[in-house]
């Protein structure tokens, strides 16, 4: 299955957390470790955004919009290509059925409460909010902030490139590991400085990592426009154990 959708005001934060934070990983999924000043290091990123017009290729008329939140982990997999493991998907209370039935995502409710289409490149600061069942709350504002606690990436080009040129994602959901393979052009983006106010929604996805590091972001930027093109259902699922970890 295919579906296409345009991702609007797409903001990427990015934390570096020790390796031993990290939940035991499915289907030979492994964490995509940096090594620097003698300590292991994996990038964990919260991805907010707005989906608009979601819909199946040969059905462009049946469209959906709605926002999203993300928390994954960067990781390779069996075939060491660059991926992410999805710790949280959430969306809105009225999308999680069909999200899950239809794209097989494990996704939960939540409320998320963000800024308008186009308002987040405007002078702000602009807020994120989300709840669901444990809150986060972050401003961000165009411009570059002071880089956090990780790996030197190099160039701001390649820092981008390094969060965004992952071609493939992973979820557990009825017991399987799930893939999605996506399609995402180069796309305008922009550096911004993020003040978190609330990560107990991080807290909770990994426990593991001091809470204090959810304040200091390795890197954040946000994407105004992303033309969006994934596969769903047609790559090879893998049955898990019956006692394999299940995040959250």
């Amino acid at each position: 299955m295919i579906l296409q959708a345009t991702v609007r005001d797409c903001l990427s934060v990015n934390w570096a957390v020790p390796c031993e934070a990290l939940p035991e990983l499915p289907g030979g999924l492994r964490p995509e470790v940096h090594e620097e000043k003698g300590e292991r290091r994996v990038f964990v990123s919260l991805s907010c955004f707005r989906q608009e017009g979601l819909h199946h290729e040969l059905a462009p008329w049946l469209a959906l919009s709605y926002p999203q939140c993300n928390v994954r982990v960067h990781v390779r997999d069996r075939d060491d290509v660059a991926a992410v493991f999805f710790l949280r998907m959430l969306v809105p209370a009225w999308v999680v059925t069909g999200a899950r039935l239809v794209g097989h995502q494990p996704v939960r409710a939540a409320l998320l409460d963000f800024p308008a289409a186009g308002e987040a490149l405007g002078a702000g600061p602009w807020q994120w909010r989300v709840d669901g069942g444990r809150a986060l709350s972050l401003e961000a504002e165009p411009g570059a902030g002071v880089p956090g606690p990780g790996p030197d990436l190099g160039s701001w080009q390649r820092v981008v490139a390094h969060f965004r040129e992952r071609p493939r994602g992973y979820a557990v959901q009825g017991g399987r590991l799930r893939r999605v393979e996506a399609v995402q052009p180069p796309v305008e983006h922009v550096p911004v400085r993020v003040t978190m106010s609330r990560h107990e929604l991080l807290g909770t996805a990994l426990p593991g990592v001091d809470e204090m590091l959810w304040s200091w972001p390795h890197s954040a930027f946000l994407c105004p426009r992303v033309p969006f093109l994934f596969e769903l259902g047609t790559a090879r699922e893998v049955a898990l154990p019956a006692r394999a970890p299940v995040p959250g």
